[in-house]
């Protein structure tokens, strides 16, 4: 039998990794029960908006985009489309390295796989790259993403589908 990580003589046993939130998740065989509302992830969400949005229109107003004009211009465009991005990667970043964002933590939520284990870059880039189609329409932003994980057992949106990720309760 393989010895593990933990077991090894080796100089990676010795490395002490300081405790992230998705350490301190309780893990039970089972994740019924744990599963975080959709008014959690929603106010979350919300949260991180908010943030990445309070970063972003300063720098834009500094580059005099103005994404306050009553149409829709090239600078508006931009600003929405950098909005975005910085979203995706904020969240992708984040939740990969820690399976939390600062929304997430305020709440005491969390972004693990399937199997309760940590999420990992890979999977929280898909999770997050599908953003925008669960953002769906931006009118009632979320609307597609909030029916489709209220119909799902897990309430998983369909970036946590393709991903294998659930949202919990920490």
């Amino acid at each position: 039998m393989k010895p593990t990580m933990a077991e090894s003589k080796g100089p990676i046993a010795e490395v002490r990794v300081s405790p992230t939130p998705i350490d301190r998740v309780r893990r039970p065989r089972s994740s019924k029960g744990m599963i975080a509302p959709l008014s959690s992830r929603f106010l979350a969400v919300l949260i991180d908006a908010s943030l990445v949005g309070f970063v972003i229109l300063p720098l834009s107003l500094l580059f005099s985009i103005d994404p306050l004009e009553r149409a829709v211009s090239m600078p508006t465009l931009l600003f929405f489309i950098n909005w975005g991005v910085t979203l995706i990667v904020y969240h992708g970043v984040l939740e990969g390295m820690w399976g939390v964002t600062l929304g997430k933590w305020l709440l005491q939520i969390a972004v693990v796989a399937e199997d309760l284990k940590a999420v990992g870059a890979r999977r929280s880039f898909i999770r997050n790259i599908m953003r925008p189609i669960d953002a769906f329409p931006f009118i009632v932003p979320y609307l597609l993403g909030a029916l489709v994980a209220r119909t799902s057992p897990n309430r998983q949106r369909w970036g946590d589908r393709l991903a294998n990720t659930i949202v919990i309760n920490v």
